[in-house]
């Protein structure tokens, strides 16, 4: 059960991370041959679509909305293959269709005379995000897995390979290859149990279970990020001096720390949950503006549990999911 949370205000990073982030430069440059253990990782390309068109979606209602007059819409989401929005008079689809022009180069829009307009990624357009999410997951995994000093580099379009000096891989290495480790910041929403029972939840909300002996119990969130990974610049496993309980410190960068200090602000008495991929791991209620942009995460961690979680967050959460598509010892054969 976790038994408290507790945000602590700080102004700086410390330099224990840049010495981190170079030692994982370090690690990631030693050359390794081809004769010990290998895993391929395959970027879960579903996932990538998904993320591509709700960024889709927002683009089109920014575009709508910033038109002159503003075009209005009644709805908007994704379905399937495309990014969906309707516009509440079908009479504006001259203009939508001007307003969406910008966006068309990376998108194949279509629309009918009901007023929905559908849009989905060009096959450019999916090839290059999902070439810089693999440049992301690389440099994630480097700095993750820096002591171990592992080959990792790319493989074909969507797939990583990782390789080890020996016939296995080190203790924790495979953990921090294969765990996503993304630490998010998400609204909660209250609703009565009852209702989310039957599944009467929003549709920019999701419901997410308790993080594996930290978490609680389960939670209803936005379904995006008030804050997402790309703005914690760093975690570590501390002990609390006041109560000697081991606790997650994380710190957030200068836009992570605005971004924190307007949602505290602005969403007084109401709670903000800490998830770790996906997984709640606390949901604190918000009791007054914090800005200093850095917090603690406490509940049952163990040494083991604190330090492998604080290593594969601390390097960097990968930007989508990952599974393992083979794994063996020697020379790789697709």
């Amino acid at each position: 059960m976790l038994r408290r949370v507790a945000f602590v205000l700080l102004m700086t990073a410390t330099l224990a991370a840049c010495d981190r982030f170079m030692e994982a430069a370090r690690g990631a440059a030693a050359p390794i041959d081809d004769s010990g253990a290998y895993l391929v990782l395959e970027l879960d390309t579903s996932a990538v679509v998904r993320d591509q068109l709700e960024r889709a979606s927002e683009n089109m209602a920014s575009a709508l909305r910033d038109a002159s007059p503003s075009i209005r819409y009644a709805g908007r989401g994704v379905l399937g293959d495309a990014a969906r929005i309707r516009l509440v008079d079908p009479a504006d689809l001259p203009r939508a269709r001007e307003a969406l022009q910008p966006l068309a180069t990376t998108l194949v829009l279509t629309d009918d005379e009901t007023g929905l307009i559908e849009a989905r990624l060009t096959p450019a357009a999916l090839d290059a995000g999902t070439g810089s999410l693999v440049t992301e997951s690389i440099t994630a995994l480097q700095r993750r897995t820096a002591e171990h000093r592992l080959s990792i580099a790319p493989l074909g379009s969507d797939q990583i390979i990782a390789r080890s000096a020996g016939p296995a891989f080190p203790a924790g290495a495979r953990a921090a290859l294969t765990t996503t480790a993304q630490l998010t910041f998400h609204l909660v929403h209250e609703l009565d149990p009852a209702e989310v029972a039957v599944g009467r939840v929003p549709r920019d909300a999701m419901v997410v279970q308790p993080y594996p002996g930290v978490g609680y119990s389960a939670e209803v969130v936005a379904t995006r990020p008030s804050i997402n990974d790309a703005r914690v610049r760093s975690v570590r496993a501390e002990t609390d001096q006041y109560t000697g309980e081991l606790v997650l410190a994380f710190q957030l960068d200068d836009e992570g720390r605005e971004q924190f200090c307007a949602i505290t602000r602005q969403h007084i008495n109401e709670r903000f949950a800490i998830l770790v991929d996906n997984q709640v791991m606390t949901a604190p209620r918000i009791n007054e503006p914090i800005c200093g942009g850095s917090g603690q995460i406490s509940g049952n961690f163990t040494r083991e549990s604190v330090n492998s979680l604080a290593a594969s967050l601390d390097g960097g959460g990968l930007p989508v999911g990952m599974i393992v598509v083979a794994e063996g010892v020697g020379p790789y054969t697709p």
